[in-house]
């Protein structure tokens, strides 16, 4: 319990993702994520294992683990252990990304399966957004001009408001 409080200790209110804040929110998102040994996972370098048996005429069927089509077909007991820790690794990785976020922002993810599906569906729905903003402010910012009644303070203020 200590260690899930720990994670909402990294991650002050106002870091929830809300969709203005996507790439602060996806680097220190990735970095709880890496610090819990689960960004394997989001990534997709760490795959769900599959089980595959052998066939009687020597032909490898993928069995559902759920319900084997034989009684042989549980014999391979590793695979299985395998599936369940991935599956709960998953999810761990799947509930701190959701809780990570902002209510208004759950039903985009509220369907995804994996932690995968819900960082990519996050990334392809802010990250565009975000570098479209970032476009429009630094355009903004390099047609920003002081005139001449106006106070270095003012005009240092204004660049800094546009910076942050």
């Amino acid at each position: 319990m200590a260690e899930s409080n720990d994670v909402f200790r990294m991650l002050a209110v106002e870091d929830k993702l809300d969709g203005t804040n996507y790439p602060l929110w996806a680097y220190m998102m990735r970095h709880v994520l890496v610090a819990k040994g689960l960004w394997n996972v989001v990534q997709g370098a760490e795959k769900r294992p599959v089980v595959e048996n052998t066939n009687a005429d020597g032909t490898d069927s993928v069995e559902d683990v759920d319900h084997p089509a034989d009684a042989h077909a549980t014999v391979s007991v590793v695979p299985i252990a395998e599936q369940l820790r991935w599956d709960g690794r998953d999810a761990q990785a799947h509930a701190l990304i959701a809780l990570s976020v902002k209510r208004a922002i759950i039903p985009h993810i509220r369907s995804c399966k994996t932690a995968k599906d819900a960082w990519d569906t996050l990334t392809t729905l802010y990250q565009a957004r975000n570098e479209a903003r970032v476009a429009y402010l630094r355009k903004q910012l390099e047609s920003e001009q002081m005139n001449e009644c106006d106070s270095m303070d003012n005009f240092l203020i204004k660049i800094k408001v546009l910076k942050e």
